[in-house]
């Protein structure tokens, strides 16, 4: 068997009853948990690697450079109804990606973030086997094992989405147009990679730490050592005009 981009070949997780004894080979952009019968962890990287028996691969890691999409794509406006033409299961699609990320200002304006993630397991080349194993036991205290991108993308969108979504509920989008009192969009984003930055850990800023509900201590609490989160584009309904007419404004 091998692991290489973070995928292991021959469908290894889906078979029910898996091999008692196996060798695999990782390559160098990627890394694997694996667990005993005793449910003792290891975590192992690049080069060949011997299942003992009662072993068997729980997660399989990349180990480069991630990037994550999150919000309306390009050209899609999350405004507009289903268009003449436009088949459902698009329509559907479309709405999705709008609702992850919807979020409402103080005075109720309704914003449209669009976000591009970057994040990487190693760092200068060199895998940490405390976050990986750290993510590994995550995901198998929810039953869930195999290519550890899904999980770790959905977790990262997720909070990021909730912490934006927080942070606007806080003042009315003219505040975060002008900067007034501290609101900018780019003030959320530095707020925000600060926070995720495990080199930074300890100049938190106040703004983060007032949040009740805390959404990107899950994220945090992995120590990615490598996490930017950027805002490439903006939706909302121009103020100044009906509320027919939709401004797309980008940072």
């Amino acid at each position: 068997m091998s692991i290489k981009e973070g995928q292991i070949d021959q469908d290894y997780f889906l078979l029910n009853t898996k091999p008692r004894d196996a060798c695999v080979y990782i390559h160098p952009d990627s890394a694997a948990s694996i667990v005993n019968s005793r449910g003792d962890f290891r975590v192992v990287s690049s080069g060949f690697h011997e299942l003992r028996f009662g072993e068997s691969i729980t997660t399989s890691f990349p180990l480069g450079m991630q990037t994550i999409s999150c919000g309306p794509q390009e050209g899609e406006n999350p405004f507009s109804k289903r268009k003449s033409g436009e088949n459902y299961t698009s329509f559907h699609a479309r709405h999705l990606r709008a609702q992850m990320v919807h979020s409402v200002t103080a005075d109720h304006q309704e914003v449209f973030p669009v976000f591009t993630i970057q994040y990487c397991l190693c760092k200068d080349g060199e895998f940490i086997s405390e976050t990986l194993l750290d993510i590994a036991k995550l995901l198998s205290q929810n039953n869930m094992s195999g290519p550890a991108s899904p999980a770790i993308n959905a977790i990262i969108t997720k909070q990021i989405c909730a912490y934006w979504s927080a942070r606007m509920q806080k003042a009315p989008l003219a505040a975060f147009l002008s900067g007034a009192s501290g609101n900018s969009f780019q003030n959320i984003l530095l707020d925000m990679n600060m926070y995720l930055n495990p080199a930074h850990s300890e100049k938190r800023p106040s703004s983060t730490a007032q949040l009740d509900n805390k959404p990107l201590a899950e994220i945090a609490h992995l120590k990615i050592p490598f996490i930017r989160v950027y805002l490439t584009n903006v939706w909302y309904l121009n103020m100044t005009y009906s509320s027919q007419e939709v401004m797309e404004r980008t940072i």
